[in-house]
């Protein structure tokens, strides 16, 4: 692991600490162009944090970025819709039906189960934070949601699909709405200034309402094993890898309260940082990313990935985790 212990101390963004923090250099390796950006750990919350943010953070994300990506943004037919409905009400506890209760066994709930921690119902008010051209809740949308937002500063303009979901090319600044429920899915990483864009969903949140933060996580084990090779680095792109500690620690200084943490990682955290090691980035033919069918690793690695992360997740030991914020 290589590692730059400057003369100089860099204060940590999270706790303010300035003693025994280490820096290193990470490359970039989601597509491979090898650019180095100095991080930072923190000695007291091990909160792994770029040191200087982009210039022109845009040119990160190209349009073949993840977040660009849509699903097909046709509604399902009314047949389809209506036991889809049923389904949804069945998960969020909201209305108990046998429709609902079987559909269940056969299609096992998607994201919205990360959602029933949060008490939401089918026509609570959603705001999804960092939406991109809104795959995740367009997907919410087909299952039954009937009131989302989104925002993006990233997508080319406004996008309505209906009155369902709409996705704003807006700042949270500029977010007037409060809502029942909001989530950033993978996009709290991404922002620069995180005490303001906790300030920003205070105001937001309606009181007694939960915000679900999801985001990768620096535990010990996954740090320990694979260091810079951590494919959730995702430099420059990630600016902030929190740890448990260093979320706590943002949150009561903004008056939440962390109601709870459910670890959530999958197998991403091992083959992409095993790729890294190997030097092939995430977005090369021969990845495991773009395609299943590669011969980086066998079936029986596959699995044992998933096994682990699994057990991981168990020990809060995952790379990924969703953290329940309660205003205080």
């Amino acid at each position: 692991m290589k590692e730059n212990n400057m003369p100089e101390t860099s204060k940590c963004r999270i706790c303010y600490n300035e003693t025994d923090n280490k820096n290193y250099f990470i490359k970039e390796m989601h597509y491979g162009t090898c650019e180095e950006f100095e991080y930072i750990e923190c000695g007291n919350c091990g909160c792994l944090q770029i040191k200087s943010y982009p210039r022109d953070p845009g040119k990160y994300y190209p349009s073949d970025y993840g977040a660009h990506n849509v699903a097909n943004s046709d509604r399902p037919g009314k047949f389809i819709g209506w036991l889809r409905k049923k389904k949804l009400k069945h998960v969020l506890n909201e209305k108990k039906s046998l429709i609902g209760f079987f559909l269940n066994i056969v299609i096992k709930p998607g994201f919205e189960k990360k959602m029933l921690p949060a008490d939401i119902k089918r026509d609570s008010s959603i705001l999804d934070v960092g939406s991109g051209a809104g795959s995740l809740i367009l997907n919410l949308r087909n299952k039954g949601f009937t009131d989302i937002t989104g925002t993006d500063i990233f997508i080319d303009k406004d996008l309505i699909y209906d009155d369902c979901l709409r996705i704003y090319k807006k700042t949270l600044n500029e977010i007037e709405d409060t809502f029942d429920f909001i989530m950033l899915n993978h996009s709290f990483e991404h922002m620069p200034d995180q005490d303001v864009v906790l300030t920003n969903l205070r105001r937001l949140i309606k009181p007694g309402k939960t915000i679900m933060i999801r985001i990768p996580v620096k535990t010990d084990y996954i740090w320990n094993l694979y260091g810079i090779n951590w494919g959730s680095i995702d430099a420059p792109r990630h600016f902030y890898l929190h740890t448990v500690k260093s979320m706590e620690i943002i949150a009561a200084r903004n008056r939440f309260s962390v109601a709870s943490v459910i670890f959530d990682s999958g197998i991403f955290q091992f083959y992409a940082s095993e790729q890294i090691i190997r030097g092939i980035p995430l977005r090369s033919e021969n990845s495991y990313y773009l395609n299943k069918k590669s011969t980086l690793f066998s079936r029986s690695e596959i699995k044992k990935f998933q096994r682990d992360a699994n057990e991981l997740n168990k020990r809060h030991q995952g790379d990924g985790a969703c953290f329940y914020l309660k205003p205080l």
